[in-house]
C-alpha cells in the first residue's frame, strides 16, 4: 500500500512538471462588451446617418451595446486619428470616409497615416454627391451659374463640410473645370453647410445625395446637377455634368468602418460579417435607396485594396487643383 502510494506521488509529480513545459492554450480575443463608432463630423450629416444604421445592426448582431460618439474638427481628421490611437480590440471603430481618409493626407501634415493606423473592416455606402445652390442665388442650371460666376469673378462662394473633404475637392475642381472663381467657406461637416446654403449664407455647395434630398424635394435648394454617370433614380429630374457639358466632374462619395491598425484578424472577420449581416436587410437598402445611397459589394480585403487605390488617386487631384491654401 505505501508503495502505491509513493508510486502514484511520482506518477503526479511527473504529470505536474510535464504539464508546465507546454505551452498555456491561447483564448481566442473576444469583442467587448460596449463598442463605439466614432462619427468624425457633428451630429445630423451622412456620416453620422450611415453610422447609426450600422450601430443599430451590430447591436442585433453582435448581442452588445454600440454606441454613436461624434468628434468632429479639422475636417474629420480629429475623430479619424482619435481611433487610429486607439486600443486595438474592436471596441472603438471609425465611421470613415473618402476626405480625412484619402484627401486628408495631402493637403496637411496628418496625425497618422490612413493606410498603415487603420484596418478596414467593409465599406458601407456609396453617394452621389450632388451641387446645389440657393433659392437666393436665382440659377436654374449649370451653365447660368458659370455665366454668373464669370460676371463678377471671386464674388460667389461655395461652402464645403471642411478643408480636404471630397466636397471641397468638387468645388475646386469645378472651378478648374470652368475657368471661374469661387471663395471656400469650410464649414465644421454636412448639415451646418447645407444650412448656410438654405440661408443665403452660402451660395453653392457640392453635398451628398442622403443630406440635400430632403430639402431639394421640399424646395429649400435648388439641385443643379449630380456627379454620377448616369442619372441618380432619387433624383431623376437633376441632370449630370456629363449631360451638362462636365465629364470631368464624374465621382461618387464612399463611407467604411475601420478599426486600428493592429486589431486581431478573427475580430476583424467578425466585425466584417456582422457588419455585413446588418446592411443586407430589405429595409436598409430601402432606406439606403429613400436615401440617394447604395450598399457596395465589399470585403475587408477589398477595402484595403480600395482605400490605397482612393488614397492615390484623390491625392494627385488635390495636388493637381492646389488645395493647399485653399
Amino acid at each position: 500500500m505505501t508503495f502505491m502510494r509513493s508510486a502514484a506521488a511520482v506518477w503526479l509529480a511527473m504529470c505536474v512538471l510535464a504539464s508546465a513545459g507546454l505551452p498555456a492554450r491561447a483564448q481566442a480575443p473576444e469583442l467587448p462588451s460596449t463598442i463605439r463608432i466614432v462619427v468624425p463630423y457633428p451630429p445630423g450629416g451622412p456620416t453620422d446617418f450611415f453610422a447609426r444604421v450600422v450601430a443599430n445592426g451590430l447591436k442585433d448582431q453582435l448581442q452588445k451595446t454600440v454606441i454613436v460618439e461624434n468628434r468632429a474638427g479639422a475636417g474629420g481628421v480629429m475623430g479619424s486619428s482619435y481611433v487610429a490611437k486607439s486600443p486595438p480590440d474592436g471596441g472603438t471603430l471609425l465611421l470613415g470616409l473618402l476626405g480625412p481618409l484619402a484627401i486628408g493626407p495631402t493637403i496637411s501634415a496628418m496625425p497618422f497615416d490612413p493606410v498603415k493606423e487603420l484596418a478596414p473592416i467593409r465599406l458601407v455606402a456609396s453617394v452621389t454627391p450632388v451641387m446645389i445652390v440657393s433659392q437666393k442665388l436665382g440659377v436654374t442650371t449649370v451653365a447660368e451659374l458659370i455665366a454668373k460666376a464669370k460676371a463678377a469673378p471671386g464674388k460667389l462662394n461655395f461652402a464645403s463640410a471642411g478643408t480636404g473633404s471630397l466636397l471641397h475637392m468638387l468645388g475646386e475642381l469645378f472651378s478648374r473645370e470652368t475657368g471661374i472663381s469661387l471663395q471656400h467657406v469650410p464649414y465644421r461637416g454636412g448639415a451646418p453647410a447645407v444650412t448656410a446654403v438654405l440661408s443665403g449664407e452660402a451660395d453653392m455647395l457640392f453635398a451628398d445625395a442622403p443630406v440635400v434630398m430632403p430639402h431639394v424635394e421640399s424646395g429649400g435648394v435648388r439641385a443643379l446637377a449630380v456627379t454620377s454617370p448616369a442619372r441618380e433614380p432619387a433624383l431623376p429630374d437633376v441632370p449630370t455634368f456629363a449631360e451638362a457639358g462636365l465629364p470631368g466632374m464624374t465621382s461618387e462619395s464612399w463611407y467604411g468602418i475601420l478599426a486600428p491598425a493592429g486589431t486581431p484578424p478573427v475580430l476583424v472577420a467578425r466585425l466584417e460579417q456582422a457588419v455585413t449581416a446588418s446592411l443586407a436587410t430589405p429595409e436598409v437598402a430601402a432606406n439606403f435607396a429613400r436615401q440617394g445611397a447604395r450598399v457596395p459589394d465589399s470585403t475587408a480585403a477589398q477595402f484595403a485594396a480600395y482605400l490605397a487605390a482612393q488614397v492615390a488617386k484623390w491625392g494627385a487631384i488635390a495636388r493637381e487643383v492646389d488645395a493647399k491654401g485653399k
